[in-house]
Formats: C-alpha cells, sequence, structure tokens
C-alpha cells in the first residue's frame, strides 16, 4: 500500500521548522574562487574515506569494509586532460566525505565510462551511480553497502530520481501507470505531496521530469541544493526535482535530517566524476529561486484544506490552543520537540483540551 501525504504526515506526526545556519566544516575543502571549495583536490583522495562490499565472486561472503581498495576501485586518472575521481564499479561501495555539510550548493560533473561488471554487466542494463547527501549511519552500519540517505540518483537515463535510502523525504509528484501496469510516481510541480520511502509498503523512488542528462560519454553538470529542509536536484541546469522535509526512519519517533557526509557510488559501471565544489548559502540562488515549491506539509494545510473546512489544531512550535483540566493553561510537562507534541517521561500529567 502505497502512503499519501496525510498517511505520512500521521506517521511522521510533524515537520520541525529549521532556521538556515550555514555549516561546512573546515580541513580537506580548499578555495577555488569566490566562496567556492574544492571537496576534490585534483591530486588524491584526501578528505574521503571507502567502504565496499563483498566482491561479486566464488567463495566471497565478507565485505572488504572501510579503507581498504585492494581492487582499487577508487582512483584517481587523468580523464580528458583534468584530474578526475574514476570509479571501477567493481564492487559496491561508497566514496564519502569526512566532513559533513548543511546549507549547501554542491556542483560536480560526471561521465560514464566503458566498463560494466557482472551481475549487471548485460548490454541492456543501464550504467549506475549515485550521489547521496544527508548521510545519518556509519559505514557499513546495519549491514548496508549504502548508509542512510537521501538519493540523487546517477544512472543512465534516470539522473536526478530520487531514492529514499532507508529515509523518508517529500515531493510534489503525480501517480502514472507504465506500460507493465506498475504504478510510478512522476516529479510535477504542481502535483499532491508525497512522501517517499524505501521501506515495505512504501514507495521509494520518484522519477526526474524533465529528463535532461546527455549522451552517454559525455560531462554532465549536476547541481544539489540543500537549504533548511528544501533539496533540489539539477541536471545540466535544469531544475528536474524539488524535495521537502528529509526525514531520518532509524529512531523511535521520525526525526528531521539537514546534514551530513556526502558520497559517491559504486555500482558495478566504470565512471568518471572531476571539479566537485561546494559553497555555503543562506538561501536558494536566485536563478532557481522562482518556482521553489512552498505547499504546507505536516503541521500546516495545503491551499485549498481551508476552503473545505479543514482547521489546523497544532501548529508544531507552540502549545496555543490547548490546555490541561481544571487549568487556564497546559501542564508544563507537555511540550513540543522537532515539531512533535510529547510528554516527559515519568510523569503523570492527564489529558490536554482544546479550548473550543
Amino acid at each position: 500500500m502505497r502512503r499519501s501525504r496525510v498517511d505520512w504526515c500521521a506517521a511522521l506526526a510533524a515537520a520541525a521548522l529549521f532556521a538556515p545556519a550555514v555549516s561546512m566544516a573546515g580541513g580537506p575543502v580548499e578555495p577555488v574562487s569566490g566562496d567556492w571549495h574544492q571537496i576534490f583536490n585534483g591530486r588524491d583522495l584526501s578528505g574521503w574515506t571507502t567502504y565496499l562490499g563483498s566482491p561479486d565472486r566464488p567463495g566471497a561472503t565478507e565485505p572488504i569494509g572501510i579503507d581498504r581498495d585492494p581492487l582499487h576501485v577508487f582512483t584517481v586518472v587523468a580523464a580528458d586532460g583534468e584530474p578526475a575521481i574514476r570509479i571501477s564499479g567493481q564492487v559496491m561501495g561508497e566514496l564519502r566525505t569526512r566532513e559533513s555539510f548543511s546549507n549547501y550548493h554542491l556542483r560536480l560533473q560526471f561521465k560514464w565510462g566503458r566498463q560494466k561488471w557482472p551481475p549487471r554487466d548485460a548490454s541492456d542494463n543501464p550504467r549506475d551511480s549515485g550521489l547521496l547527501y544527508h548521510l545519518h549511519s556509519g559505514l557499513g552500519a546495519e549491514g548496508r553497502v549504502f548508509g542512510r540517505s537521501i538519493e540523487f540518483q546517477i544512472q543512465e537515463h534516470d539522473v536526478g530520481d530520487l531514492y529514499a535510502v532507508g529515509s523518508a523525504i517529500a515531493v510534489r509528484s503525480t501517480p502514472r501507470t507504465t506500460d507493465k501496469g506498475e504504478t510510478v510516481f512522476d516529479y510535477d510541480p504542481s502535483g499532491e505531496w508525497r512522501y517517499f520511502s524505501q521501506i515495505r509498503g512504501s514507495e521509494g523512488r520518484a522519477i526526474k521530469q524533465p529528463d535532461n542528462e546527455k549522451p552517454s560519454g559525455e560531462w554532465n553538470t549536476l547541481e544539489l541544493i540543500c537549504i533548511g529542509d528544501e533539496s533540489l536536484h539539477i541536471v545540466n541546469g535544469k531544475v528536474v526535482m524539488r524535495l521537502r522535509d528529509p526525514r531520518r526512519i532509524d529512531r523511535e519517533q521520525p526525526l528531521p535530517v539537514t546534514s551530513g557526509p556526502i558520497s559517491l557510488q559504486s555500482e558495478f559501471s566504470e565512471v568518471f566524476y572531476r571539479n566537485i565544489v561546494i559553497r555555503p548559502i543562506t538561501a536558494i540562488p536566485a536563478e532557481y529561486a522562482q518556482t521553489t515549491a512552498t505547499a504546507p506539509l505536516a503541521n500546516s494545510l495545503t491551499d485549498t484544506e481551508p476552503q473545505h473546512g479543514w482547521q489546523l489544531l497544532f501548529d508544531g512550535r507552540t502549545t496555543q490552543g490547548w490546555h490541561s483540566y481544571g487549568r487556564n493553561t497546559l501542564n508544563p510537562q507537555w511540550h513540543v520537540e522537532d515539531g512533535l507534541l510529547t510528554t516527559r517521561a515519568g510523569f503523570s500529567i492527564g489529558s490536554m483540551n482544546l479550548r473550543r
């Protein structure tokens, strides 16, 4: 059963409000020009860490692990006369930044190589990689090759798609039935807000619109903008998806996740990355801000709900409008935390009542 926006709002309970706070830790990032900084220095993989799963060969059952790369899956090479990171794709894994980032504009270039590896070496299998952001689980944790995160998909013909990898995030989308009778969800700026999550009973993928990828073998420029609880997937200068309200779902209650390391995936395909730069931001750049979706999510109403008599009883920030039995105010043991109305453990505090 796929979950609608209302279902996920009930499941997530609330959405926290975040004031932008620029954060870009120092260390391996190097200045380029203006406020742009290099994440890849063009010489080596300083500032990055690696994780590789099990090789696809008889008898191989254990992952290669953290910062071990005997097969040279991740290397620095010259590609078209410029330094680039080559990911061979021979083993599934991650090349992850050691630093965490929030409120940033990331830009990089990629192009596909020729090599493909079993079990995805058939000619009709698309080449695959990916850009993971808001990572919030350790390398190899929970037996995962790819950490819990939001994925900016990098796969032939699908560049810009969303996969919510062990997480949840909302996208305006419209359902579509494919030739095979499957229901998929296309990004649609005027569509309904839906939460996506790779968990049982939910849809984990949203499909970018439009397709703005260049032919295989040409360099593509990707941009990722993350500010507060918003993110944008941009392919060759075109916004192909706008996303809202990323959530980690590995806790008792879903919680906002708006920062974390960034990683590039190794996924059975040769791929090259170069010119990987990042800058801190306090707002969405003007060239991409004009059509930013601002429809409400949790703890708010859609544009049309008030017209049908719906009223907001909890704003996700205060307990205004509520009181405890026999009191003019609400028992202080009730409080708002990360957009959730909750109580402090160990107290018997009774019910809360609406004033009207």
